[in-house]
């Protein structure tokens, strides 16, 4: 699989890990795993493209480490972001976003539904309609998690951002439930 680039040189995948260290610094797994308890709803990668990643950054004078004690036999590396890396990250942020594809393989399914009998459709829109109440329920759990802290009303504060791409998850699966509804009523009809 091809990396999408940002308009400023830098992967995609980079600016979310950038992102990442601009909150608080990390190793390679503390990274992937706020990663994945903060992004992976609306945005997907491989655990091992995040230390292939973090070499490149630091290459590229974005992000620097010191060694730690390691919980293991080993020591570790903890990223932190340069001055640099917080100028790329501000400048990517601040321009327009790169066009993107919406691929939704449900959707291209809905497409053909005319092809399966009603049943089926049935069957294929209730378990959309129940993954979308899954992944709601999820992001409402993230939501007042962020809010406990208090800074939801903050757009200086990190929990702020945090809050506002669960919103947009949340008000996206809303929106997939109704439609999900809508058209189960029309596949109700004779």
């Amino acid at each position: 699989m091809r990396e999408q680039k940002g308009r400023t040189g830098t992967s995609l995948l980079g600016y979310a890990v950038l992102g990442m260290l601009a909150r608080a610094p990390g190793t390679g797994y503390d990274l992937s795993q706020r990663m994945q308890r903060t992004i992976s709803f609306y945005w997907t990668w491989q655990h091992s493209q995040v230390y292939g990643k973090l070499q490149q950054l630091e290459a590229d004078g974005l992000i620097r480490h010191r060694v730690v004690a390691g919980a293991g036999p080993r020591d570790t590396k903890r990223y932190s972001l340069t001055a640099a890396g917080r100028r790329s990250l501000e400048a990517w942020v601040s321009t327009a976003p790169e066009p993107h594809e919406d691929r939704d393989p449900l959707l291209l399914r809905v497409h053909s539904l005319w092809t399966i009998d009603r049943a089926a459709a049935r069957t294929l829109i209730e378990e959309a309609r129940d993954d979308s109440i899954q992944r709601l329920a999820v992001y409402t759990a993230i939501a007042e998690e962020i809010a406990t802290d208090g800074h939801t009303n903050d757009p200086g504060h990190p929990d702020f951002a945090s809050y506002a791409t669960v919103q947009a998850g949340m008000i996206f699966r809303h929106g997939r439930i109704q439609w999900c509804d809508w058209l189960l009523r029309q596949l109700n009809t004779d």
